[in-house]
């Protein structure tokens, strides 16, 4: 089991928890761990998946490209460059790596293509080609795409302290709202067991536990984005 599934598995059962102390009702809690679980399985697993690893290609990408340019500047070869760049390659590259053996340095950058499915991507590869028919000095043909490059890693760098610092208020803002309640639980017992005998009350603990749930959906859609264009058509 992979660590963001134990992760989801756990505050499933957390929320669980907190949903049976909250109402008393094994069946609810049983539900609720349900539900959550069958949407993290069906849909936020994929959605995170995908984050993680555009985000891991992103890296790998700015890596390739600034390490490819600064060995083509000092020492004039092509396949130094290259080596340079995919040097300590995670998983999914270095699987890549061993189907471009037989092709030739060129033909390896353009079929990197499939693993950096990004513009900036397709910018070096112009640039490249601008290297190999006119010569110069790399840094000079590539100065707007080595600005571009630093925009858009400072700009991924940015955005991913602001999700961190977003999910901190997210959990905090919910904490504090569970926190209530089981204050409420356990502090005002008798007024809280009658308030437990209210279909009403049952009702709304429930719809609790579903606005928990849908404003993670939310959260999801809006913070597990990546902010680089991708083009379509390229992937593995």
């Amino acid at each position: 089991m992979k660590k963001n599934d134990l992760f989801a598995i756990t505050i499933s059962a957390v929320i669980c928890l907190i949903a049976y102390l909250t109402s008393n009702n094994l069946w609810i809690a049983i539900g609720v761990f349900v539900v959550y679980v069958l949407y993290y399985f069906v849909f936020a697993r994929k959605k995170i998946l995908v984050y993680l690893d555009e985000v891991e290609r992103v890296h790998s990408c700015f890596h390739f490209i600034n390490s490819f340019m600064v060995t083509l500047s000092t020492k004039d070869s092509l396949d130094d460059a290259f080596e340079s760049g995919v040097r300590n390659p995670n998983k999914n590259l270095k699987e890549l790596i061993e189907q471009m053996k037989d092709m030739s340095t060129i033909e390896k950058i353009k079929y990197l293509n499939k693993y950096f499915h990004f513009g900036v991507y397709h910018m070096f590869t112009n640039v490249v080609d601008i290297y190999l028919e006119q010569g110069g000095e790399i840094f000079k043909i590539g100065d707007t795409l080595y600005q571009e490059s630093g925009r858009i890693e400072e700009t991924i760098t940015t955005t991913n302290t602001n999700s961190k610092k977003k999910i901190a208020e997210f959990s905090i803002l919910w904490a504090l709202a569970i926190v209530v309640i089981l204050f409420m639980r356990f502090a005002l017992k008798d007024f809280y067991s009658k308030m437990l005998n209210s279909i009403i009350f049952m009702v709304l603990l429930v719809v609790f536990f579903l606005l928990i749930l849908i404003s993670i959906h939310l959260f999801i859609l809006k913070y597990v984005k990546l902010p680089i264009k991708v083009e379509e058509g390229k992937d593995e």
